[in-house]
């Protein structure tokens, strides 16, 4: 190497060092971007698709479009109903619960076993005297 090329070897090497990092900041922008493009589109379509009431839809979706990363994720955090959404979860497995699974209208607990017998016989007299 020269007396020149070594004199010229820390500006390549910043100069390129530069390129790097000006092309990490693009790189980061653009990602930022993306991420917040992907966000607002999934927030907009739950809310659209699942609130109920139309205004507190379109609050959300404007609110999700003006502040763009933010408020998709406060939509996520504040704005899905994780309440009604956890109870359609159960509904959907009540066969696991047995205090939920369809009683026998004939069935009498053995506790009040004495008083069911006599309200099915009154029922029975009272519903057969209208010819039921």
């Amino acid at each position: 190497m020269s007396h020149e090329d070594e004199e010229d070897y820390p500006q390549r090497e910043t100069a390129m060092t530069m390129a790097v990092g000006n092309l990490m900041d693009d790189v980061w922008h653009i990602a930022a971007i993306g991420l917040g493009l992907i966000l607002s589109v999934l927030a907009t379509g739950h809310a659209v698709l699942n609130k109920r009431d139309s205004r507190a839809a379109i609050a959300w979706v404007g609110f999700v479009w003006l502040v763009p990363l933010v408020g998709a994720v406060m939509y996520f955090i504040f704005g899905v109903n994780r309440i009604r959404h956890k109870a359609a979860l159960l509904r959907r497995n009540l066969e696991r619960y047995p205090g939920h699974r369809p009683r026998n209208p004939n069935a009498c607990p053995k506790r009040c076993s004495a008083i069911c017998r006599i309200t099915q016989s009154i029922s029975r007299c009272w519903l057969g005297s209208w010819g039921l």
